[in-house]
């Protein structure tokens, strides 16, 4: 039972890590595109 609770948690964390990366990049596509339009 213990064994599969850690194998969800380790899989929603390599699920949530792309997104986690996903949204931070498109943050720094906002945050550039204002800067060069000024």
């Amino acid at each position: 039972w213990l064994k599969i609770v850690v194998s969800i948690s380790l899989g929603t964390r390599i699920i949530s890590v792309p997104c986690i990366f996903v949204s931070v990049l498109f943050l720094i596509k906002l945050v550039l595109h204002k800067n060069l339009n000024g």
